[in-house]
């Protein structure tokens, strides 16, 4: 009795072996924990793109301004030239107004600002030197009262201004009436070279001092003026004389290209971190694979 028992079971247990193994094979292992957030180095190369949308935001927030500046400038160019007023520490109130004022040049004390373009047009023309120059800050002695003040009597052309004679033919003498606009520092706070170049240093070129931006205080120390500064919008009575630059041509607007360049990286950057956390399309095709290898196994037994 006991034997035809353990025989039956014998039997039973060879029959179920098969079944009971594709059963088990099929179950799926126990997937290890999943690391923190902050554990998987993965997850730090979002770094990329929230830098870049937030570099796109600070762009959007410098067109905003830039473009509120150059509304600022149109308005205030068109205006009727005030008096200079009598206390010129006072001038920083009237940043880009227009005034009228009556001296005489001192052209001893010449200095320049460049290297320059005349126009915004040709701007990308001058890292090529073919229509770069520099501009033409002469000390202007005031007819009213015992102080000088900073006039940029325009731009001249790199190889007009090389030459000694040329700057001489530029200059004109006695008694002038000028019309300008009031200008205040150079902002360099978006300069990636300013830790290249050193502002308050001028460069020697043609024996004259060239600064690279326009520091007032720096300019009215070294040519001995009061700290004012103003960009002649006095039309000029003869070729050799710089020509009188459009106040603004120093301001670029190409916030929406950088917007647009910041925006397309934070896109890229973030489908490349997705596509590192989450490989889909290689998990799906290998679980494929696995199944249809399963699948004949147990359809063989």
């Amino acid at each position: 009795m006991m034997q035809r028992v353990y025989t039956h079971l014998l039997r039973h247990s060879r029959t179920q072996r098969c079944p009971c193994r594709s059963v088990t094979s099929q179950v799926p292992r126990t997937s290890p924990l999943k690391k923190p957030f902050w554990k998987d180095a993965n997850n730090y190369l979002l770094i990329c793109p929230i830098t870049c949308v937030g570099l796109a935001i600070w762009q959007v927030k410098r067109k905003e301004w830039k473009e509120n500046l150059i509304d600022t400038i149109k308005e205030r160019y068109e205006m009727d030239p005030i008096q200079l007023p009598k206390d010129l520490s006072t001038v920083k109130d009237f940043d880009l107004y227009p005034v009228k004022v009556r001296g005489h040049f001192d052209y001893a004390n010449e200095v320049y600002i460049g290297p320059r373009s005349d126009t915004p047009e040709r701007r990308h023309q001058t890292l090529g030197g073919k229509v770069s120059g520099v501009y033409v800050i002469t000390p202007f002695k005031l007819a009213d009262r015992d102080e000088s003040i900073l006039v940029n009597r325009g731009w001249i052309e790199n190889d007009y201004f090389a030459l000694e004679e040329n700057r001489k033919n530029a200059q004109v003498h006695g008694e002038q009436e000028i019309v300008g606009i009031l200008r205040k520092d150079q902002d360099t706070s978006s300069y990636f070279w300013k830790f290249l170049l050193d502002f308050e240093k001028p460069e020697k070129k043609a024996d004259c001092d060239v600064y690279y931006v326009r520091k007032i205080e720096q300019l009215a120390q070294r040519c001995g003026t009061a700290p004012v500064y103003i960009d002649s919008k006095t039309g000029r009575k003869s070729f050799h004389e710089p020509k009188p630059i459009q106040v603004g041509v120093e301001l670029r607007n190409e916030h929406l290209s950088y917007i647009f360049t910041w925006a397309t990286l934070a896109v890229i950057t973030f489908y490349l971190w997705y596509k590192k956390v989450n490989p889909s399309g290689k998990t799906t095709s290998v679980n494929a694979f696995i199944k249809s290898q399963e699948s004949r196994r147990v359809g063989g037994n």
